[in-house]
């Protein structure tokens, strides 16, 4: 799954549904006090942080979820990164998706496995930034209906059928005076 048009689209996605389920946490009473859709937002947008240092040959460096002062911190940090990624991808050549990108997790993910992990390609790594923003934005979708709130609609043909629209984080980072 190293096709750049498919690649470009799912991360376009990935930053109109983070953006999406931001807004509909911040229109749920409680959300940005609940300690589990705080460390799920956090995780998500760490997992593309520490992907985008990858990418970008940088060194690996996140906050600590304490760190944050209130939960829209969390949500223009998240933003800041996804945008970065979106951007990256977009001037990618196609032979930057075929790379093996290295993996500083080898030993430890042997350990879990039982075995050396094998290579994984950048266009790989892009696929499971996508796939993992995916299943968590799923699981806050989840804790916000426990709270009441009304669920993001986050799925990618309903980014298609919407005519794929830019995110809207301005008007969400500015609604929380950020």
């Amino acid at each position: 799954m190293n096709n750049p048009t498919y690649l470009r689209e799912l991360t376009s996605h990935m930053l109109w549904a983070d953006a999406e389920l931001w807004r509909s946490a911040l229109k749920t009473e409680h959300a940005g006090i609940d300690e589990k859709i705080r460390e799920l937002f956090y995780h998500t947008h760490v997992v593309q942080h520490v992907y985008y240092q990858m990418w970008t040959g940088k060194e690996l460096s996140f906050p600590d979820l304490p760190e944050f002062g209130d939960f829209m911190e969390i949500a223009k940090w998240g933003s800041e990164c996804a945008s970065k990624i979106v951007n990256l991808v977009k001037i990618m050549e196609e032979i930057e998706f075929e790379m093996i990108l290295p993996n500083p997790w080898k030993e430890k993910i042997r350990k879990s496995l039982g075995q050396i992990p094998e290579d994984a390609t950048v266009g790989q790594s892009i696929l499971q930034v996508v796939s993992h923003s995916n299943y968590h934005r799923a699981q806050i979708n989840s804790c916000i209906r426990e709270l009441e709130g009304e669920p993001a609609n986050l799925d990618f043909i309903t980014w298609i059928w919407l005519g794929k629209p830019e995110p809207q984080w301005d008007s969400l980072l500015k609604v929380a005076g950020h």
